[in-house]
């Protein structure tokens, strides 16, 4: 009988196991078309290599023609990600809630040295658009970037790399602003904080401004810390579910086979 229990014990962690290691990722639930694969993979070094230096003597010009050093190659695209209404809402958002926004990010490497970001989307009329952007600090961003993590960008502040419960900022530290880690709440109020003032401001002028400013994550963490308490919870929900469920599989056992404890 005790080897019933534990295998009714094994049986359930293996089912809690799968049902949490089949939670979808959000490489299969935004795949890339494989037109987009292609065009990263057969026309993107094209584009790359008319951007880089004709030579290793040639000097990078970061704002002219030939911006990467000669012989820069194009890593592997992945798609790109923002914040919608569902994460910004959300009483716990979580990086599920991110939508895609339709386009996809490649860094430009220099011998494996991140050098820059290409992007890629689709047009209206069905072609493939391109823009490259000579950012060492989101290509680095880019290359560390575990296959689970989000890549998110809003258009205005910079680029984010989202875990399932931390977000870093990135591409902006030009202006002072640091690569600081915060919560995914901590990201959603920085965000709706920014849409408010920059509702305020319209509103105050009349009509709507343009050149409005990133927000600052590293501050804005700073200003609105989190207690310890929250931490807590944020690890102590996951790990109570997990118990709660290999409880509720063991109990379903027991009670269909009673005398399995006798």
């Amino acid at each position: 009988m005790k080897r019933r229990i534990i295998a009714a014990l094994a049986a359930a962690t293996v089912v809690v196991s799968v049902s949490l290691a089949s939670l979808p990722a959000h490489a299969d639930s935004s795949p890339i078309p494989d037109r987009v694969t292609e065009w990263f993979r057969d026309t993107a070094p094209g584009i790359i290599a008319t951007l880089s230096a004709d030579s290793p003597e040639v000097r990078v010009d970061s704002n002219g023609l030939k911006a990467y050093p000669y012989g820069s190659t194009v890593g592997a695209p992945v798609a790109v990600w923002t914040w919608g209404d569902g994460f910004l809402r959300a009483s716990r958002p979580t990086a599920d809630m991110l939508v895609a926004r339709g386009d996809w990010y490649a860094p430009i490497l220099s011998a494996g040295r991140p050098v820059g970001v290409l992007n890629a989307c689709v047009s209206a009329q069905g072609s493939i658009e391109w823009g490259a952007d000579p950012d060492q600090e989101k290509a680095a961003a880019l290359v560390a970037a575990r296959a689970t993590d989000y890549v998110a960008d809003d258009g205005l502040n910079g680029l984010f790399i989202v875990s399932s419960d931390k977000a870093s900022q990135y591409g902006l530290s030009r202006l002072g602003i640091r690569p600081v880690a915060g919560s995914l709440k901590q990201l959603q109020g920085a965000v709706l904080e920014q849409q408010q003032e920059l509702n305020a401001a319209n509103e105050a002028a009349g009509e709507v401004l343009t050149g409005a400013m990133p927000f600052a994550f590293d501050q804005y963490i700073q200003r609105h810390p989190e207690s310890s308490t929250a931490n807590l919870w944020r690890t102590l929900v996951p790990t109570v579910a997990v118990l709660l469920m290999v409880s509720l599989v063991i109990g379903l056992v027991v009670r269909r086979h009673p005398k399995i404890l006798s």
